[in-house]
């Protein structure tokens, strides 16, 4: 379950989305957290090296992150593959390498934050904790109810005015067929 971005190493490229930093207190940044607008209904997530950079861990993602899959996280459940094409200038030449990230749920992210025990994986799980009652929030239920529903509503919509077309179609080719 691998996705396919190119570009640099930017995986916002791949869908609209929202983006909300974590910060700590003197308001830097992070961590990214991800709202997919297409898929209105998928949960927030965050993407693994953008955690790994946050968390301050010494061990390159690359060995890190299969590391912390040993405890249980599942593919396709707590996360997915996102591949990209990062540009690096080597000297005076432009290498493109490929590089895998994975995209996290929430509940991953803070899992991971806990494995760390450290002060600033704390912070970030408090905070994890919030976006996830934020989401949950009633308002925002309704809010990503109200644009789901005027998504399907624009849908139908649309299919109505192509039935509506093909009907009047179907119409003159009956008008022509009974005036012969």
């Amino acid at each position: 379950m691998n996705s396919k971005i190119n570009g640099s190493n930017n995986a916002n490229n791949a869908h609209s989305i929202n983006n909300i930093n974590i910060t700590d207190n003197a308001d830097n940044a992070l961590v990214k957290v991800i709202y997919n607008e297409e898929h209105l209904s998928e949960r927030p997530t965050v993407l693994g090296r953008d955690l790994h950079k946050a968390l301050e861990v010494s061990t390159e993602y690359r060995h890190w992150f299969p590391r912390m899959c040993e405890y249980g996280f599942v593919e396709g459940k707590d996360f997915k593959a996102v591949i990209f094409d990062r540009v690096q200038l080597e000297g005076s030449r432009k290498v493109v390498r490929e590089v895998t990230d994975h995209q996290l749920t929430i509940d991953m992210a803070k899992e991971i934050c806990m494995l760390q025990r450290t002060e600033i994986g704390k912070r970030c799980r408090e905070y994890f904790l919030e976006i996830e009652r934020q989401w949950n929030s009633p308002d925002a239920v309704m809010a990503r109810a109200l644009q789901m529903a005027n998504i399907r509503m624009d849908m139908l919509r649309q299919q109505t005015l192509q039935l509506t077309e093909a009907i009047a179609v179907k119409d003159q080719q009956i008008a022509e067929i009974v005036y012969l």
